[in-house]
């Protein structure tokens, strides 16, 4: 088993296909008009963006999606961009949402129920949905009904969450989840009518615990066993990332009950937090007398203060702190006066399951080599994708509007999205193609991943741009960068003046050319190891998001 796997018993793993299955087959049928009228729906969906132009970005495809009836135009759609300046977090782009909501409904706002899905920042562990977004990233399933065009994360969201906003199971507020992670539960059971903050919450074992927020709960949640158990109940606490050290010093380690004694703690993934906490949080931004100048967590700022059981010391750590600052221990300060009264519930749910397709490893694996996962997500292997009938590819490979060429193979564990595999091209184990065009006898060696990505005219005429990597490549990293298995060493022309992070993302690597053609040429020309000429114009991720064509990007797809 994969350190990625979650050990998820075969029945289990079958209950959730059947809610996954029902949740899209009701989200589907809710697109149309009719259907729709009478149907629970999220009075505003609010997408959060790094920047204004991902706010662009995402608004442009938001339109598309609007246009071509793939997601429901009965709820309001907004995206709100982080500020410019400093980084201020999952927990700073939920009080700009708060903040925008007041200004754009009034006290309206107050009597809503609005999903806010955290949708910001760059990807830079899968580049492959920089450009796009990874809310707007393409999945292998068939979340519209009829199958025509892979489904995306905004889809599988919208029909996980699709049940709750009906005012028999929710108050006014806001419920709260991330772009990148997939939850398998059963919506039809919970109850998020409790006032103050209500929480999912999710057995895992403790290796995934210590990287996740985690729930003190009664003993008697969730059994232990293998009852269902969706019942609402008071957690005491909620430890941010806790050591398996503090798990136990806490009593958040259980113990399965019956043939599977192994350890559990209950995880978080989605929550919801009322009116009333919403106020709460917007007076302490007003309060702060100016913008936020710190990077602020919306899981271990914002649950931490709630519970009897709460503990403050954590306002003073530098544990799971991107960037300690006297600015964030005054803003946690005034975030544990605001919420230190309200009640803090979580629903331990059982069976459940928690995906994160943030990385290429993660990504890969769930999507193509996981059985378990490619059940309960309903995984189509061959979803809008033609192959020739002599080209030769792996059962554990995934396509999403994909053409594969007479006599081309394609290996193991490839993903594979909106793709031409030209004839006896070479797709090795493991790779990761996006809106790449191959030529014939093209070969990718194996965990290669590449992208074509169109850059702004600007005015002038059209440029593109091939992105190759080996799959396991640091994009993030500084101390000695490595590119394609090789360092890339200290180059200054690879980088900018003003440079700050000197390593694979900011670094001018990737060739430009007038064609899509050209593009892809020269990127095999680099997976061969040959040398490219000193004249020729290169550009890094970073620039290349930048200078992205999202508009060329859409139409690219839906053609």
């Amino acid at each position: 088993m994969s350190s990625l796997d979650t050990p998820i018993a075969a029945a289990d793993a079958t209950r959730m296909q059947r809610w996954h299955e029902s949740s899209c087959s009701d989200y589907a049928a809710s697109l149309s008009a009719a259907a729709a009228a009478g149907a629970a729906r999220w009075d505003a969906v609010i997408v959060t963006a790094s920047d204004d132009s991902q706010r662009v970005a995402y608004e442009a495809q938001l339109r598309a999606e609007l246009a071509a009836r793939r997601i429901p135009e009965q709820s309001a759609w907004h995206v709100v961009a982080d500020s410019p300046g400093v980084k201020i977090g999952n927990g700073g782009s939920t009080l700009l949402v708060l903040r925008f909501l007041r200004a754009e409904y009034g006290v309206r706002a107050a009597e809503m129920r609005c999903l806010m899905i955290h949708a910001g920042g760059y990807s830079q562990r899968m580049p492959t949905h920089s450009v796009c977004g990874k809310i707007f990233g393409a999945l292998p399933m068939a979340l519209d009904g009829n199958g025509a065009r892979p489904g995306s994360m905004l889809q599988l969201k919208l029909a996980s969450f699709a049940a709750l906003p009906s005012p028999a199971r929710m108050r006014p507020g806001v419920f709260v989840t991330c772009a990148d992670d997939v939850v398998f539960f059963d919506a039809a059971q919970c109850d998020f009518t409790r006032p103050g903050v209500t929480a999912l919450a999710h057995r895992s074992p403790l290796a995934v615990a210590e990287g996740h927020g985690v729930f003190l709960l009664p003993a008697r949640a969730g059994g232990g066993g293998d009852d269902d158990s969706a019942a609402a109940c008071e957690a005491s606490a909620f430890l941010h990332k806790p050591s398996v050290e503090r798990m136990r010093a806490r009593g958040a380690v259980l113990q399965h009950v019956g043939a599977d004694a192994s350890e559990f703690a209950w995880t978080d993934s989605s929550f919801f937090f009322d009116a009333d906490v919403a106020a709460r949080l917007l007076g302490v931004l007003d309060g702060l007398g100016g913008p936020l100048d710190c990077e602020v967590d919306c899981y271990g700022d914002f649950l931490q203060p709630l519970g009897a059981g709460a503990d403050e010391a954590y306002m003073q750590g530098t544990a799971n702190v991107v960037a300690s600052s006297a600015g964030l221990a005054a803003v946690r300060r005034q975030l544990w006066d605001a919420l230190r009264d309200v009640p803090l519930t979580a629903i331990p749910c059982h069976p459940s399951a928690f995906f994160h397709l943030g990385t290429f490893a993660e990504c890969l694996h769930h999507l193509c080599e996981s059985e378990t996962f490619g059940q309960m997500a309903c995984v189509r292997r061959r979803l809008n994708s033609t192959v020739a009938e002599s080209a030769r590819v792996a059962e554990q490979a995934v396509m999403m509007s994909t053409s594969v060429a007479a006599g081309a193979t394609v290996g193991r564990g490839a993903l594979l999205e909106y793709t031409s595999v030209g004839e006896r091209c070479i797709v090795g184990d493991g790779c990761l193609l996006s809106g790449a065009v191959l030529p014939a006898g093209s070969e990718l060696p194996a965990r290669t991943f590449m992208q074509t990505s169109p850059l702004g005219a600007q005015g002038g005429p059209p440029r593109f741009v091939t992105h190759v990597l080996q799959i396991g490549d640091d994009i993030k990293t500084c101390a000695e960068p490595r590119w394609l298995g090789r360092p890339i060493g200290g180059q200054a022309r690879l980088w900018e003046a003003d440079c700050c992070a000197r390593n694979v993302w900011n670094a001018a690597l990737f060739p430009v050319a007038s064609t899509e053609e050209a593009a892809v040429a020269l990127a095999l020309a680099l997976l061969r190891g040959e040398a490219l000429p000193e004249s020729q114009e290169r550009i890094s991720l970073a620039r290349s998001l930048a200078a992205a064509d999202i508009a060329h990007v859409n139409t690219f797809r839906q053609r």
